[in-house]
């Protein structure tokens, strides 16, 4: 098949060709290399401050905070400059597979169906960008989201070539076996290792990131630390486990079949071995079944029910298939409505049961209906267009029930986190880009599949595709990994890089070798990946692993081969246009990496200088950097927020002639945090700080009545005239930064109302400001709020704090007596 050129009439010369074929190469490699490297970081699914470890930060009416602590706190997270780099360099590879078309004079577009599909929702889904609270957010997420379904695209073009299928599978099922092994090592030798120096210095390590030893922080960080749940390089199991299920079921298939090559070849050849001589593809099914069985145990050692069960419903479908592959293919559309039904049926007795009773069988699933009917509460708010991608948790907060424990980042569902990101319009067009993956993934082969490159293919290619992924690998734990020695980092790199190489070289071996791809059809490999892409999907019906860079990437990629192996839809090949095209999508990722990436990149670099000088105690030099990052990413609110808290910092540090300008800094800091991201009750939450503690600098005498009123009363020395009469001697500058961190307070509680915390500081602003009715209100809410919890919550109110209120309440209560005695009953409130 030559094709048709770019260009009329022009027929391709052997020299494009072959560069059309090594572009091709490359974008594979690209590819294979993006998502594989991904599965060895811990990228975040959501921002979040360079200073959220960082000790002695600001807190509510607590004045300046000191710099200081443990040193490791103070680094910066990469994963916003990984997400953005691992997009640009997936859209890049989709350029260099339009340029090889074009020079090989064949681009052909493979079902043109889904690619519609991925296309409608980039659009659609863009829509709801600019509808967005936080710009930066929605548009980091949106630009992620369009390059996964790239990825899915890309798959289906190349991996129409067995060989590059053969390949994909044998990369996916080679680090399956190396996080596998990492998580067997985490049981074995870092967690006995990490509970040991946690029981040794609790106090020292809590303190170095900020937190209290008595804070519900702390108990849910002991707890997790205590547990030998396996979490691989990521934070959390139920990631780890929704990749391993892709990853697994890909060793799985090809365990399946090595075993059948070898039991093919030991039946056509029974005597022409010698005596002694190994049978090399029995020792091939061998090692393939081991690696399949190291990837399985790993899933069960992550301990996520979800994940587990998934695995279980796909792992009896994938037996059943390959024992009725006949028969299932005569009934296929019978039997896909069946599972679809039975899918529908089991939710809908799900949603029938928490109508019924408000919860889920079990504490977990419980927590989850908490979580999706709040998140409905948000679609029917937002029910077009969404609050935007990347914002979910700002939303959630206005909407999350008095029984919910946490204020969650993702809802664990993936239809109600489409739909109440992107609304009915871009929600619908992302879950039916994800039905149309999955049915592509059970469609039978063709009788005859397409020969596409295979006689073109030379098996040596496939060394530098796998040095690549492996190198891939290294590279992103070097670059974006966690930070430490140098010796120490060279080392992890140098062992990752040794047993990727291993299990690398004995994937190419069972995939290709001289028992060779030609000879082998991948038949089972290609049914248990589909049915990996099934369980992850299932799977996500009660976590959230499609919004994780790493486990949504292995998924499209896995999902985009199955589709292209299984041959079917319609294709298109693209003439006078291709040129265009290749031209069109090279502009697009050099615009979407100056829009993207580099202003984040910019960010990151002054925030890891910010953080440097923090730890060194130079304040002066922190505040330059966070102004710089500040400036370098105009979309980002909290590089505003993090200049505002480290302009409060430095407070401290300035002359007192100059402690205005540094105070009206932050709170200029905090007003274009505000201006950013306008729903983020965090940032309403800074302002009213920052205002508290201008107050405070700028009225010293009231810096003294308040603490008076705090220390005083709690050891029963309160002097209630001088409390109540300071406040009236307050100069006017310090009374109107008052007013100002009331109204904050109040803001914040009207975009967080659920957050008992947050009451209690308001409720002492209020205090403080003698708006005592508006106190007494707010410190009986939180009251409620933290009784309508769970008993056995970590969030919870803890005995100090409950101190706090009744101490509060007293107070409040006190000087509301003294005020009608001395000048008859008046009214306070709070806006």
């Amino acid at each position: 098949m030559t094709g048709v050129s770019a260009s009329a009439g022009d027929v391709p010369t052997p020299a494009r060709t072959r560069w059309g074929q090594a572009l091709h190469t490359a974008a594979f490699a690209l590819l294979l290399g993006c998502v594989a490297g991904r599965c060895f970081l811990a990228e975040l699914p959501m921002r979040s401050s360079s200073l959220q470890f960082v000790p002695d930060r600001m807190a509510a009416g607590d004045g300046p905070a000191r710099p200081g602590g443990n040193p490791l706190a103070y680094e910066t997270d990469r994963s916003p400059g990984s997400r953005m780099a691992f997009a640009a360099l997936l859209l890049t590879a989709g350029v260099l597979w339009a340029l090889g078309g074009v020079l090989a004079g064949r681009l052909t577009v493979s079902h043109t169906g889904l690619a519609v599909l991925m296309g409608a929702f980039a659009v659609l889904s863009l829509a709801s960008v600019f509808g967005a609270s936080d710009a930066r957010a929605a548009s980091s997420a949106w630009i992620e989201q369009v390059s996964l379904m790239a990825a899915a695209f890309l798959a289906v073009q190349l991996c129409r070539d067995r060989r590059r299928f053969a390949l994909l599978a044998g990369v996916l099922a080679a680090v399956g076996v190396v996080l596998a092994l990492k998580g067997f090592w985490q049981l074995a030798v870092e967690f006995p290792q990490r509970t040991a120096d946690f029981q040794a210095h609790r106090v020292e390590r809590l303190g170095g990131f900020g937190w209290d030893p008595n804070s519900p922080q702390a108990a849910l960080i002991g707890k997790r630390l205590a547990s030998t749940t396996v979490t691989g390089f990521f934070a959390l199991a139920n990631p780890f486990g929704s990749l391993l299920l892709v990853l697994g079921f890909a060793a799985v298939g090809l365990a399946i079949d090595r075993v059948r090559s070898a039991w093919v070849s030991r039946r056509r050849a029974p005597g022409e071995r010698k005596p002694g001589e190994v049978h090399l593809p029995t020792l091939s099914a061998v090692l393939a079944l081991l690696a399949g069985g190291l990837v399985v145990a790993a899933v069960v050692l992550t301990r996520s029910r979800g994940a587990i069960l998934a695995g279980a419903l796909a792992g009896a479908a994938l037996a059943g298939v390959l024992a009725a592959r006949r028969r299932l293919k005569r009934h296929r559309r019978k039997v896909l409505l069946a599972v679809v039904a039975a899918g529908m049926l089991a939710t809908l007795g799900a949603v029938a049961y928490g109508l019924r009773y408000d919860r889920l069988p079990g504490r977990t699933m419980t927590f989850r209906w908490h979580y999706w009917t709040g998140s409905a509460k948000i679609i029917r708010d937002r029910p077009l267009f969404g609050v935007g991608p990347g914002n979910f948790a700002t939303a959630y907060s206005q909407h999350r029930r008095d029984e919910a424990e946490e204020d969650i980042q993702m809802p664990h569902n993936v239809a109600v986190h489409a739909l109440s990101q992107y609304g009915a319009a871009g929600g619908l067009c992302y879950l039916a880009v994800l039905a149309a993956l999955l049915l592509g993934c059970v469609q039978p082969r063709d009788p005859e599949p397409p020969r596409v490159a295979d006689a073109t293919w030379p098996a040596r290619r496939a060394w530098p595709i796998l040095a690549a992924a492996a190198g891939a690998c290294v590279a992103a734990r070097a670059i974006y990994g966690p930070g430490g020695s140098l010796a120490g980092c060279a080392i992890e790199w140098a062992v990752l890089a040794a047993v990727l190489a291993a299990v690398l070289a004995w994937t190419s071996w069972a995939t290709g070798g001289r028992w060779g791809i030609p000879a082998w059809s991948a038949g089972a490999t290609r049914t248990a990946l589909a049915c990996g892409v099934a369980a992850f999907v299932v799977h996500n019906l009660v976590t959230y692993s499609l919004w994780v860079p790493a486990t949504a990437g292995v998924c499209y990629l896995a999902a985009g081969a199955c589709v292209a192996r299984g041959g079917g839809g319609r294709r298109r090949e693209l003439r006078l246009g291709a040129g265009v095209v290749a031209l069109g999508a090279g502009a697009a990722v050099v615009a979407a990496v100056g829009v993207f990436y580099l202003p984040v990149h910019r960010r990151l670099g002054h925030s890891a200088s910010m953080l440097r000088a923090l730890r060194d105690g130079r304040t002066a030099k922190a505040l330059a950097e966070a102004r710089r990052a500040a400036e370098a990413d105009t979309l980002d609110a909290q590089a505003a927020g993090d200049a505002a808290e480290i302009a409060i910092l430095h407070l401290r540090n300035v002359p007192r002639a100059r402690s205005a300008a540094m105070g009206r800094s932050a709170e200029a800091f905090a007003a274009e945090a505000i201006r950013r991201d306008p729903e983020n009750h965090g940032f309403r939450r800074l302002a009213g700080n920052v205002a508290w503690v201008q107050a405070a600098w700028a009225s010293p005498r009231f810096a003294r009545a308040v603490a008076l009123g705090d220390e005083g009363f709690g050891a029963g020395r309160i002097n209630e005239a001088e409390v109540f009469w300071s406040r009236a001697e307050m100069d006017p500058n310090a009374a109107g930064l008052v007013a100002r961190a009331v109204e904050h307070f109040a803001a914040a509680v009207r975009l967080d109302p659920k957050d008992a915390r947050l009451r209690v500081a308001y409720a002492a602003t209020l205090c403080n400001a003698s708006l005592l009715d508006a106190c007494l209100a707010q410190l009986d809410e939180a009251t409620r709020l933290d009784a309508a919890l769970p008993g056995e919550s970590l969030v919870r109110l803890r005995d100090e704090e409950r101190l706090r209120i009744d101490m509060l309440r007293a107070r409040a209560k006190l000087l509301l007596r003294l005020r009608r005695a001395t000048s008859g009953p008046t009214s306070s409130s709070a806006s």
